[in-house]
């Protein structure tokens, strides 16, 4: 062989960058042991090397393993333009609590059975519970408890708003609401209206998929955000103190979320906003917040949400969610009772409470015993008639001038005769 045949077939090494990804310096080398599974030595402890990966939103270490590494070219023509090295980083699930471990419950029982009877099913003494009220427009709101004597003892409460801050711009620092159900709804009527325009669209074919692919962004966007500051707030991942203890809040080992069976949240009676998109909303943060709870260790049990917006969560009797509006500028302020209101009264033991943080209550009564939940059942087997019958009479209880001030008139200042009686 000639020197000018050797030439031709010498290696060529071509030089290739990779720019790091800066996620890969959320992960550590750390020293782990473990024991030999073969061989002459098998059961004897040996140290090798491991990883841990950061997780941001948990701020913890939770030990990973990284397998399946290889290289790939993106190539142009048919010459490489750039490489690329993949692998894959396996992670460890945070296990259960003790007290998650021994919460021997199945799904709670079915609320209107009459045939079956009333069970009060005891937790363990110090399970935490988190308890969330999902609302359709821009929060949830939840509230921690902790079990004492077979009942929640109700520790934190919290509005989780979906917002941002503006970090750029004229206004930088000011907070603004994430895109609304509202918001969507606008984007899915344009999309409409724009497909309306071209006609039949042929098999195979699509329109508008910019558009289409950015509703579909924000609603995945809104329902993860949402999610996220959920599993924030029951793990209190901020180390919020608590001031009786003068120590951060305990844990939670258990999450209660709001069934979504016989749900009508009240975004499904405004315009624009229809009760697909409410489904859409709901069902894919549930079903997303138990694919996160899962991996930090939380259990997750849905009750239903029947009733816990009716019903007092300090005695247990049927009350009467209101609000304080003034209809027009130039008319007095006003007194709406309604199903969906913001606030709520009893007029058993006159407690006065958001609606939201009262049903949220309520989930934290239901989930110890669904005993909480009879004045409620009670009214529901009632003719149509009575049931009006019984509305109007605890409306006329918490605003008759004889109950001084105690009366929604008082508490608000509302003169008598100004207000308005909305029954549902």
């Amino acid at each position: 062989m000639t020197s000018s045949e050797t030439e031709c077939h010498e290696t060529a090494w071509i030089p290739f960058g990779f720019n790091g990804d800066r996620r890969l310096a959320n992960l550590r080398q750390v020293a782990v042991t473990g024991k030999i599974k073969s061989g002459p030595k098998r059961g004897d402890v040996r140290e090798k090397v491991g990883f841990e990966l950061f997780d941001r939103a948990l701020k913890i270490w939770r030990p990973a393993e990284i397998k399946g590494a290889r290289l790939v070219f993106k190539m142009k023509g048919n010459r490489p333009r750039a490489a690329y090295l993949f692998f894959m980083i396996k992670t460890q699930n945070t296990a259960y609590s003790e007290a998650a471990c021994n919460l021997r419950r199945s799904e709670p029982e079915e609320l209107f059975q009459a045939e079956r009877t009333h069970r009060k099913e005891l937790g363990p003494e110090g399970l935490v519970t988190c308890a969330v009220r999902i609302a359709t427009h821009d929060c949830a709101y939840a509230t921690l408890a902790v079990g004492v004597g077979g009942a929640p003892l109700i520790l934190r409460q919290r509005n989780l708003w979906l917002e941002q801050t503006e970090t750029t711009g004229r206004h930088v620092g000011r907070k603004q609401k994430r895109p609304t159900l509202a918001h969507l709804a606008s984007h899915k009527l344009e999309l409409a209206r724009r497909r309306s325009q071209m006609g039949r669209i042929p098999r195979g074919e699509s329109a508008h998929v910019r558009l289409g692919g950015h509703i579909r962004n924000m609603a995945k966007d809104r329902y993860r955000q949402q999610a996220r500051r959920i599993i924030n707030f029951a793990l209190n991942v901020e180390d919020t103190i608590y001031p009786l203890t003068e120590g951060p809040y305990p844990r939670a080992d258990v999450l209660l979320l709001e069934s979504m069976e016989n749900l009508i949240p009240k975004a499904e009676l405004e315009r624009g906003v229809n009760k697909a998109m409410v489904a859409f909303n709901r069902g894919h943060l549930v079903s997303h917040l138990k694919e996160v709870a899962a991996e930090v260790g939380v259990r997750v049990f849905e009750i239903s949400p029947l009733g816990t917006a009716q019903v007092c969560s300090r005695c247990g009797a049927l009350g009467r969610p209101y609000s304080v509006r003034s209809l027009s500028t130039d008319q007095p302020i006003s007194i709406t009772f309604g199903p969906a209101e913001a606030l709520f009264a009893c007029p058993s033991c006159h407690y006065r409470s958001n609606t939201s943080h009262n049903a949220s209550v309520n989930l934290h009564n239901r989930f110890y015993s669904s005993r909480t939940m009879e004045s409620f059942i009670t009214y529901l087997r009632q003719p149509v008639e009575q049931r009006r019958e019984i509305l109007r009479r605890i409306e006329a209880e918490l605003t008759s001038p004889t109950a001084g001030t105690l009366s929604l008139h008082h508490m608000h200042g509302v003169k008598i005769g100004e207000y308005i009686l909305t029954s549902g």
